[in-house]
């Protein structure tokens, strides 16, 4: 599930991992969705299980499905019955960016208190 913040539209992405009979790893996009509504965990568990649907994926082969930390996406996988797992590296990027907007937080109060020094012994 992302949001796209131009536009306000968001979408449910499906995504295939496999190795083929020759021990290749493939991939496939399976579906790009808008999703109109509410971006609940059943509203995800269904688009999610419309997906493997519309390929004849029965839920046996669907071995794991990876998504990001957020609860409804969470819940949507549970519902829709599917082994989870969150993604690392979207953690790493949520750490990143906090450590990033902590930083800039300590800049704007080093900025602030320098501002008030030069005011204080003038």
């Amino acid at each position: 599930m992302w949001s796209c913040t131009h536009n306000n539209s968001s979408f449910l992405s499906s995504t295939a991992h496999w190795l083929s009979p020759e021990f290749r790893l493939e991939h496939a996009v399976l579906a790009m969705k808008p999703v109109l509504g509410s971006h609940t965990g059943e509203n995800i568990a269904e688009g999610l299980n419309l997906t493997a649907t519309s390929w004849d994926i029965p839920q046996s082969k669907i071995h794991v499905l990876v998504h990001d930390s957020g609860a409804n996406m969470v819940k949507g996988v549970r519902v829709a019955g599917y082994a989870s797992a969150r993604c690392f590296i979207h953690f790493i990027q949520l750490v990143i960016k906090k450590k990033l907007q902590l930083t800039q937080n300590m800049l704007n109060m080093r900025v602030s208190l320098k501002a008030e020094l030069k005011k204080t012994f003038r």
